[in-house]
């Protein structure tokens, strides 16, 4: 009888021991898995990671994290360590750079438009960490206008922490700039900040021709801060091609005229159809063909254009000089490359037409006599009206 028992015993033993076995290497494998998730709430390096979505207007712009370039936008969801990061955005025309806290397990989101320069961009961006559930709003500048569906809650710098968890719509408005709208999310137990970048209106809302001049337009606007700022030609140009000028009187007028092809401002400076600065002679000289021209003026300096402007102006176009072909007995005249008869022959003019003159050297004028070419005619034939 011992004898069975004992084979029964060991028979019964030899029949759970594989289950004691798993028991036992599953008890491990637990203990391993709760002791490696403690670890990497602990270790700053194995935190849960954070996220960054970048989205852009207008056009598309390369995506630099730390200086290293991560993607163009729109760019969702980029795994990004947390903690602080400097984020550059590299537009057609100018370039966003802003240093931005990325905390564990929430997203941090841009939404811009890059524009012409720091001053002529726009944007929000937008950070959550966990704290008192709050949502704050920052401008710049700063005094703008904050409201939550339609509701006015104040002006920026504003924190408001009676706000509940749920969807709604941001906006962020300032007279003389273009408002900022996003839908956000708020969570219980975070807080929200929003930054808000205002894109200042280059333009004023009713745009009209300076009395007795058939081609230049009135841009004067109040807000010195931007009014006089250099690249606010390059701004109107942008604004036109994003944003057209159904926001402005005179739109059909201006759309059918294919816009500016100048810019006057109210130090004297001149600048082409793209805004950028004239400062050559060749510059100039390419605008003998100009017809429209904006002036882009600051109300706080009176009405009309400053003498400055006027100078230029005059100079460049009221007074400009044209010189018509006198007969020559074979009814054209040679226009050369250079003020010397043996330089090249460039074209011909025929007799009785006028055009620009843009230099007299000795005997010698230089005529636009084309929008892409100038060349030197003997004085001889031509009388300068």
């Amino acid at each position: 009888m011992a004898y069975t028992i004992a084979n029964q015993n060991q028979s019964f033993f030899s029949k759970i021991k594989p289950l004691l076995t798993y028991l036992v290497l599953f008890a491990v494998l637990g203990g391993i898995a709760y002791g490696v998730t403690i670890g990497m709430q602990q270790v700053p390096g194995l935190k849960q990671k954070s996220a960054l979505t970048v989205q852009t207007q207008y056009d598309t712009a390369e995506v630099y994290v730390d200086g290293e370039k991560v993607g163009e936008s729109p760019l969702e969801k980029f795994s990004v360590e947390p903690g602080t990061h400097e984020i550059k955005l590299v537009g057609a025309e100018a370039e966003f750079i802003d240093r931005l806290d990325f905390n564990p397990e929430v997203e941090t989101a841009l939404q811009r438009d890059t524009g012409v320069s720091a001053v002529f961009a726009s944007g929000m961006n937008f950070v959550m960490e966990k704290d008192a559930t709050t949502l704050t709003v920052i401008s710049q500048p700063s005094g703008a206008t904050v409201y939550l569906d339609g509701t006015e809650m104040g002006e920026t710098p504003l924190t408001l922490d009676k706000v509940t968890e749920g969807s709604y719509t941001l906006d962020v408005r300032m007279e003389g700039y273009e408002g900022q709208s996003a839908p956000i999310q708020v969570k219980d137990g975070y807080k929200l900040m929003v930054s808000a970048k205002l894109f200042p209106i280059p333009m004023p809302k009713t745009i009209q021709k300076f009395e007795g001049s058939e081609n230049l337009y009135d841009l004067t606007i109040s807000n010195e801060s931007f009014g006089t700022s250099p690249d606010r030609a390059k701004a109107v140009v942008y604004w036109a091609d994003t944003r057209g000028f159904s926001d402005v009187g005179n739109a059909a007028e201006l759309e059918s005229a294919g816009g500016f092809d100048f810019f006057l401002d109210s130090a004297g400076n001149v600048y082409d159809n793209l805004g950028n600065l004239v400062s050559t002679q060749e510059g100039f000289e390419a605008l003998q063909e100009a017809d429209v021209g904006g002036y882009l003026g600051v109300g706080t300096l009176g009405a009309g254009l400053t003498e400055p402007a006027k100078e230029t102006y005059l100079e460049l176009f009221e007074a400009r000089q044209m010189g018509k072909i006198l007969p020559t007995g074979l009814g054209w005249l040679r226009v050369r490359t250079e003020p010397s008869l043996g330089a090249a022959e460039l074209t011909k003019v025929n007799v009785g037409e006028s055009f620009p003159v843009l230099e007299v050297q000795g005997t010698w004028v230089k005529l636009q006599v084309t929008a892409d070419e100038a060349g030197w005619v003997s004085a001889t034939y031509v009388e300068i009206e």
